[in-house]
């Protein structure tokens, strides 16, 4: 969608912004959640794919997916905003976005949360970082929406 927003943020129709940016938002929020909900429904059969269901590898394994699938959830936002400032040639918010997402949120929570919550801080790290990065996205897309009018 990258190349559309581009050319209709080039062309100044910011009606066709407006409901470009509706459309993708909606697809993204639908398709996250029908991903999450897969996710939790077949993490069973995926773990069964690598490990034995007797293994204590499957018990480990079962358990951090089931708090990494949460990730799934948030992530597309995160993904669509970093894309969507770059279509509109604002590289930092987008290599921003991009930072916290991967290495910045991700870095501090792995750093952070084990010491706290031992194993299970360390399944919440990509979760947490996601919805820390989300967090930023939405006041960045709120901060935003005059200056490129599509919302």
């Amino acid at each position: 969608m990258a190349p559309v927003f581009s050319y209709q943020y080039g062309r100044r129709n910011h009606v066709q912004l407006k409901r470009l940016f509706k459309m993708s938002m909606g697809i993204i929020l639908v398709s996250s959640a029908v991903i999450s909900v897969l996710s939790f429904l077949l993490a069973e059969p995926t773990i069964l794919v690598f490990t034995p269901r007797e293994s204590s590898t499957f018990t480990l394994t079962l358990d951090g997916y089931k708090i990494c699938a949460w990730n799934f959830l948030f992530c597309g936002v995160n993904i669509f905003a970093s894309a969507f400032f770059t279509a509109l040639s604002n590289g930092v918010l987008s290599a921003l976005i991009s930072s916290l997402r991967t290495f910045v949120c991700v870095s501090g929570c792995i750093l952070f949360l084990p010491k706290y919550l031992d194993l299970l801080g360390v399944w919440l790290a990509i979760p947490v970082a996601e919805v820390l990065t989300i967090v930023v996205a939405i006041i960045l897309f709120v901060g935003a929406r005059k200056k490129y009018q599509y919302a």
